[in-house]
């Protein structure tokens, strides 16, 4: 389980500590971020689209480099991230706007693994829950350097959930 924007996507790091003390067999292990996505060399931040602290857009990130090594351990190993988003994400095309969006990081294709979560979050949930890219054609991962590691060694599974910022305070 990776919260890797946990102070950018305010909440996403107590769910997913929640999901780790629950007592359950699931998650083996949580990975989260230690600064700000946008945290420069010089102590600023500073929105860029290749931000070497953003764990998610750099191929040489500590997150990235664990990933990959506990995919060395655990080939088969299912990586979940949880992301967020806010009010200025809405898609003007989508009538009913989602709660959350799942995706398996691929441009194409949902799949079978996102299509499952999506299902099994409806349910549980019951918000509105897109699956990408059958549903919405945003915050699909699909740039995402876990997602690209995970789909390019084949056997693990990469699912991508993004929750807006009503959702994650409800979880919370």
């Amino acid at each position: 389980l990776q919260a890797p924007h946990a102070f950018h996507d305010l909440g996403t790091q107590r769910i997913a500590l929640d999901l780790l003390f629950a007592g359950r067999t699931w998650p083996r292990a949580l990975f989260v971020n230690t600064v700000h996505r946008y945290l420069g060399p010089d102590g600023q931040r500073l929105r860029q689209s290749a931000s070497p602290a953003d764990p998610c857009h750099s191929p040489r990130h500590l997150f990235a480099v664990a990933t990959a090594a506990a995919l060395d351990v655990l080939p088969g190993a299912e990586v979940v991230q949880l992301h967020g988003f806010g009010e200025d994400s809405e898609d003007t095309a989508v009538t009913v706007q989602p709660q959350a969006i799942v995706s398996g990081g691929r441009a194409a294709l949902a799949t079978p693994r996102s299509q499952v979560v999506a299902e099994r979050l409806r349910g549980a949930l019951g918000v509105e829950v897109a699956l990408f890219p059958t549903d919405i054609g945003r915050l699909g991962g699909t740039t995402n350097v876990q997602a690209r590691a995970i789909l390019a060694r084949g056997g693990a599974e990469f699912v991508h959930i993004e929750m807006s910022r009503a959702l994650r305070e409800q979880l919370r």
